[in-house]
């Protein structure tokens, strides 16, 4: 029986294909030298941020969704940047490399009761993965998609592993630049939505999409991708003496409405801040007071 993630599998090749992002025998090409916009989204990068074309397995080549299980039930869609060092075409069940190998890592080490995920080899490991799926687990507990219950803002391992059955993690950015936290050009933010996310999302048709990222990635995915929409409602957020802005926007997918939340990276300052998944809750029951936290 073919499974739901060879069913988008399929509609992904053909749509990559279509980009240019893989050549005539399924093979991911090198995308700083040989996708269609690569002169332009590369133009002024030092070499040494190049990632090398003879290393096939590196962050040069596509890397396609994580899609869970179950991800039909739950249709929601975290927008992540981009993938820095850990990139490669790989859409194997057991896949070794990218999206498919990191999520299932993910999935298994939140079964586990993990919050730090990838540690080892001189890697403290990250809490940017637990994080943004706690934001996913609670708008699917809200809306009745996640059965999974729990008190507070701390979302238990359980429910994260079952979230990760129910979603599907997308990168806006397909290439990465070496260095420098892997930041993108502006051409890459630019053209990467418009020529390749808007396609994957057109075939994904996610109900829901969470931004990690209030910046780069929300304002890319506005002004490139899903430029119809407006904001509902924001909840300030004050972090280590700044207030960030979570919020809520309405949006249009292929002439349907789709909604957004958009919030800021686990990467920033304050960005793991158990307070951000709090105000994810208040907007999803619809409310407006203001979370606050000192960490």
């Amino acid at each position: 029986m073919r499974s739901l993630t060879d069913a988008f599998d399929s509609l992904l090749v053909d749509a990559y294909t279509a980009a240019g992002l893989l050549d005539r025998s399924g093979t991911a090409v090198h995308l700083p030298t040989e996708c269609p916009n690569h002169a332009k989204c590369w133009e002024g990068v030092d070499g040494s941020r190049v990632p090398p074309i003879h290393d096939k397995d590196n962050a040069g080549r596509l890397s396609a969704p994580w899609i869970g299980a179950r991800y039909q039930q739950g249709r929601l869609a975290l927008l992540l940047e981009n993938l820095r060092d850990y990139g490669g075409w790989d859409l194997r069940a057991e896949a070794e490399k990218g999206m498919r190998y990191l999520g299932s890592h993910a999935r298994d080490g939140f079964a586990n009761g993990d919050r730090v995920l990838f540690r080892g080899g001189g890697y403290a490991g990250t809490k940017v993965w637990a994080q943004a799926v706690s934001y996913a687990a609670t708008w699917l507990s809200g809306v009745g998609r996640l059965p999974t219950t729990w008190e507070g803002d701390r979302v238990p391992g359980t429910a994260l592993a079952e979230t990760m059955d129910l979603i599907t993690m997308v990168q806006h950015v397909k290439c990465s630049p070496r260095g420098h936290r892997s930041n993108a050009t502006a051409a890459m933010w630019s053209e990467c939505g418009r020529h390749i996310l808007r396609r994957e999302l057109e075939v994904l048709q996610p109900e829901r999409i969470i931004v990690i990222g209030s910046n780069n990635n929300a304002r890319a995915l506005a002004d490139h991708v899903l430029p119809e929409g407006q904001v509902v409602r924001g909840l300030p957020v004050k972090l280590r003496g700044k207030t960030s802005t979570v919020r809520l926007e309405q949006r249009t997918l292929a002439g349907r409405p789709i909604e957004v939340i958009v919030v800021q990276h686990p990467a920033s300052p304050g960005g793991t801040a158990r307070a951000l998944i709090g105000a994810v809750h208040h907007l999803v029951h619809g409310g407006t007071s203001a979370t606050s936290t000192k960490g």
